[in-house]
């Protein structure tokens, strides 16, 4: 049973901000698995355990850059929109450094922790950790919704409505966790859980449904020279972000139910480690591998566009009613 609820952690520790926080999980799914002597870090490598254990790497260090480049945003944002704290740049300034940033590393410290324990329950340090985490993340979100309404749909009622109505859900949410379910890691997790979880799909899937379509809208305005084509850019880069953002996170509970279809009753075995868990889990970490190199890239782009970029942006435009 140890065994099995190894492997289910290792999936489930894919569960933090953007799907990139299990790593000891999966490190402890990969010893099971070279316990009959397969090698990991050197040769021969058998059934891709040695590939996954590079895509770990590989994630740690997106992971870490998606970290880094998340604070340098948020504090940029902060001050662009030091005249005003209810400047669509304090909105974007607290989620990159609230949620993402500090919120992010205090889920990865959970998540991580949890997965490599070797154990169901969470001690009262992970809970509280977990907890925090948890309402940074609630915080974060917010500021997302309320960017998006305030910035693509300025007035209009359903969006306002939407936005306020997400932001309850967050709220209730929380006030569950904190009375009923309490904020203890599992498997599976409860009602509240997935209520916060489906929330924030939401407002990425708003966020970059948002961005693209504004995007195309510019488009044409650019074309007859009524738009700068670097900001027009920015939208889709922005877009971009949101909706890999949104897969990111939509890949872990993928990778759940795909595991619990294909295991069903199965003995937690160490070829049935390499041979299920192990392409799932190698699966899920090359999605978020791939789709957080390119939100970091596109972040960063947004924000701080080189030289290069903007002139590859200005070639690829042409000059008005081309």
């Amino acid at each position: 049973m140890r065994r099995r609820s190894v492997a289910a952690r290792a999936l489930s520790g894919l569960s933090g901000l953007s799907g990139l926080s299990g790593l000891s999980g999966l490190l402890e799914v990969i010893q099971v698995a070279s316990d009959r002597g397969r090698s990991v870090w050197g040769t021969p490598v058998h059934d891709g355990m040695g590939a996954l254990s590079i895509m770990m790497v590989i994630t740690g260090i997106v992971l870490l850059a998606s970290f880094v480049i998340a604070g340098i945003v948020g504090i940029k944002l902060w001050r662009l929109g030091a005249d005003d704290w209810l400047a669509p740049e304090r909105m974007l300034a607290v989620y990159f450094l609230v949620s993402h940033l500090i919120g992010g590393v205090m889920m990865t410290i959970a998540y991580g922790a949890w997965s490599s324990m070797g154990r169901a329950e969470s001690p009262d340090w992970l809970i509280w950790i977990n907890g925090v985490g948890q309402h940074l993340l609630a915080i974060g979100f917010a500021t997302i919704l309320l960017f998006t309404q305030r910035t693509f749909h300025p007035g209009v009622r359903w969006a306002e409505t939407l936005a306020w109505l997400a932001i309850g859900v967050l709220v209730l949410s929380l006030l569950g966790r904190l009375l009923w379910e309490g904020f203890a890691i599992s498997i599976s997790g409860g009602t509240f859980h997935w209520a916060a979880f489906a929330v924030r799909m939401l407002a990425l899937c708003w966020a970059g449904v948002s961005a693209c379509a504004y995007w195309v809208r510019m488009r044409k305005r650019m074309k007859l020279g009524l738009a700068d084509p670097l900001l027009v850019n920015r939208f889709l880069l922005w877009g971009g972000w949101a909706i890999g953002n949104l897969i990111i996170a939509l890949s872990e509970p993928a990778a759940r139910l795909i595991y619990s279809w294909t295991a069903g009753d199965a003995a937690m075995t160490a070829d049935h480690i390499t041979g299920v868990a192990g392409p799932i889990i190698q699966i899920t970490l090359s999605v978020t591998s791939v789709f957080g190199s390119l939100t970091t890239i596109a972040l960063f782009l947004t924000f701080f566009p080189t030289e290069g970029y903007k002139r590859w942006v200005m070639r690829q435009t042409g000059p008005p009613g081309v």
